[in-house]
This record gives C-alpha cells, structure tokens and sequence, in this order.
C-alpha cells in the first residue's frame, strides 16, 4: 500500500483536533477502509472519519473515530479545511447529515433529495413499473399484507440486511415495526449485486460487473438476511444481464444518479433478476471488481460527482491474472469479545495492496457480540475455491479470537 507522506499524523479520538494532514478527499461512513484503499490506489490522499478506525486504515491514512455516528461526522469535519467529501455505507440512511455536508463542503456523491427518492421502496416500485422492469411486489406499513410467509418485513433505513425478517406470526414483536418500515414480496433465488458509475449524461452509464452477495452465512455469525460478503466476478445468463444493465439505466435516467451506485437482484431465473434495493454510494463490491477490472474506479466516480483532480496523479492499477475471483467475508462476534494481539494478521494479501485481513481492531479492544471484528480477502481462479480460502482464512481468525496466544 502506497505511503501517506510522512508528515501526516494518524489519529484514532473523538473529536480532538489533529494537524490538518495534506488530504485531497475526505471519507466518511461507518467504515471507510476499503474506499481509503481505492483512494490511495488512485493516487489520491485520504482524510477518514467513521465509527471503527481500524488499525490497517490508520497505518496508511489519518483517521478520525466518531462514537457518536453519524452526528459527530460534522464535528469532526470542521477541524479541517472543506474539502470534497466522499460518503460509504450507510449514510444513506442519514439524509440530513449529507445536508449538513453539502452546506459546508463538495459533496461527491448522490445528493440528499436524490437518495431520498431512490431509497422509497414505493417510488422505485413506481419506476420500475413505468419502465416495464420486472419487479417485486412491495406494500406499505400502512397497508401490511397477510403474514403468511409470503412477504419480508423491511427497514426504509436499513443497511447490510440489519432488521429483515421474514413476514409472519412470529414476526409481529419485531423491533423493525417500531421503526418505518415496508414489506416486500418474499422470492427466492442467487442474490447478486451489480455496480455501476453514473454520469451527467445518462447514455454514457458504465456497467462495472457482478458479484455474488454472501448473505446469512451461519459459520461467521451473521444473522439470516445479513450481508457478510461478496465474491466476483461472476458471469449469469446474458438475457439476465441485459436487464440489470437495463435496470441501472433506467434508475441512472429517472434518479439523476452519479457516480458509484449499487443494485441489489435476486436471481429468481435464469433470465429475471429482480431488484430489491439500490445502494447510491461506493459500496462493498468496488474493491473486489475495481481490482479485477484493472481501473480505479474512485476516480472515475470523483469526475462524474464533479471533481477536478489534482495534476500528475500516481494512480496504480493492479495486474491481477486473467480469470481471477477475488472475494471478502466478514466475521461478526458471536458474544462479546476482547480482541487479542492481532499484529499478524496486518499482511499482504492476494495482489499486493488487496490485504489478506483488513478492517483489523486494535489489540484489547471491546466488541460487542453482533458487531464486525474484521474482514479476510482470497483470491482463485475458481469461484468455489475462492469461497474456500475465504473459509479457511477466518477459521484462523476464529481460532485466534477463541484461543488467544
């Protein structure tokens, strides 16, 4: 991973200032470890501010920790010159913070109101429809259909999953009714997500890929509808990706969207994948295709959000061999964990500056039981070895975390 100069300072607080680094974007989110990595691939100089500071970010980016996420996202900013901001998941949910961002600094991204309109199930079940998209059925709190099995309960400002449960008698005490909240036509099938970069002119949409979502998956703790992963390339059936490239132009077009966005399928047949959700923002796929697609796709997404890139930028894109998959899973605590010495786990990984183990936690640190403990990278030329290495890589992770050195 290339450097920060070595005159800027990496910090892990709350809000207390730190020098202002030299930075050309500043990143915001949950987590921002896997877009600090495109922006420095890119030859971009990252500022970061989320809810982990993770040790790998810290060691090649500054970094501000915000306990109180998203609000102390502004504070934090105002320590620093208004530089462009990039946002991650799931700021999404935090329509107003963006606001607040875009009252103050460039905002390169999806702007407040445009997030607002493509996250309302009912709107983007209205463009579909206009558009002739197949699509899932979905209904209102306002309008709650039978519970019988045959529909999900959802979240309007869910994120990686959190709150979906399925729609039926057992469902009626769940937290997310407490919340807004829609239902959506249950269907099964491969969950794959498509990514995309938005322009000013809608016929210039560029299609990146898919890659296959890793959801529930019971030996990393994650709950049912979670997502914990992502594996691609993948290939599906071309009548099937002629419509999801369909389907992203249609939402580019109708949604003003730019930049980096993400569509979410279910692949109920071969040629029929349906929408169940559009993240408008750099999401957990672009590290996985961005390598594999051999570009850097932050810079691509900072032009069409509106940015002049500095002169002379060193950006590296990584050789990586033909007919590679690259793919990452998460580990959540299955109980409440003290982290123990994981200074070995901080190498290099399958090309070069993709790390092995990412989005580490800093040694004695506390986590809660539910929550992300980090993040393991593989590499193959085959899809089911890849999910393998995936596998036997956080085996180790698990193994450290239940028997310490």
């Amino acid at each position: 991973m290339p450097a920060i100069p070595s005159d800027t300072k990496s910090s892990a607080n709350t809000g207390t200032p730190i020098d202002s680094p030299p930075a050309d974007v500043i990143i915001v989110g949950a987590s921002t470890r896997s877009a600090a990595f495109s922006t420095i691939r890119a030859g971009l100089r990252p500022l970061c501010i989320d809810q982990f500071a993770d040790t790998d970010l810290q060691s090649v980016a500054p970094v501000i920790r915000v306990e109180d996420y998203p609000n102390g996202i502004i504070a934090a900013l105002k320590q620093f010159p208004p530089l462009p901001v990039i946002y991650t998941g799931a700021m999404e949910n935090h329509p107003q913070v963006l606001r607040d961002i875009a009252a103050r600094q460039p905002l390169l991204g999806n702007d407040a109101d445009t997030i607002e309109r493509v996250r309302d199930p009912l709107q983007l079940h209205q463009v579909l429809s206009e558009s002739h998209v197949p699509r899932l059925d979905v209904r209102d709190e306002s309008d709650p259909p039978p519970a019988d099995s045959k529909w999900l309960l959802k979240p309007r400002h869910g994120s990686g999953g959190r709150g979906i449960t399925v729609w039926d008698d057992d469902a009626a005490d769940s937290p997310t009714l407490q919340e807004p909240h829609y239902f959506q036509q249950l269907a099964q099938g491969d969950r794959v997500s498509a990514l995309f970069v938005g322009t000013e002119d809608p016929g210039s949409l560029r299609y990146v890929g898919l890659t296959r979502q890793l959801i529930g998956e019971a030996d990393v703790n994650a709950g049912p509808f979670s997502w914990c992963g992502s594996v691609g390339p993948i290939i599906i059936d071309p009548g099937g990706e002629i419509l999801v490239r369909r389907t992203g132009a249609v939402l580019a077009h109708r949604f003003g969207l730019r930049g980096l966005f993400g569509c979410d399928f279910i692949i109920q047949e071969r040629t029929q994948p349906l929408l169940t959700e559009v993240n408008p923002r750099y999401t957990a796929s672009v590290e996985v295709l961005e390598v594999l697609a051999e570009a850097n796709l932050i810079l691509d997404h900072c032009v069409a959000t509106g940015m002049t890139l500095p002169d002379n930028l060193d950006a590296r894109v990584l050789a990586a061999p033909r007919g590679a998959v690259l793919g990452k899973l998460v580990l959540f605590a299955d109980r409440d964990v003290v982290v123990p010495d994981t200074s070995g786990w901080l190498r290099m990984g399958p090309y070069g500056p993709i790390p092995a183990y990412a989005d580490v936690p800093a040694q004695g640190s506390f986590q809660l039981q539910g929550s992300p403990i980090c993040t393991v990278l593989a590499a193959s030329t085959e899809f089911d070895q890849c999910l393998d290495y995936l596998h036997r890589r956080m085996d180790d992770v698990a193994s450290a975390l239940r028997d310490p050195p």
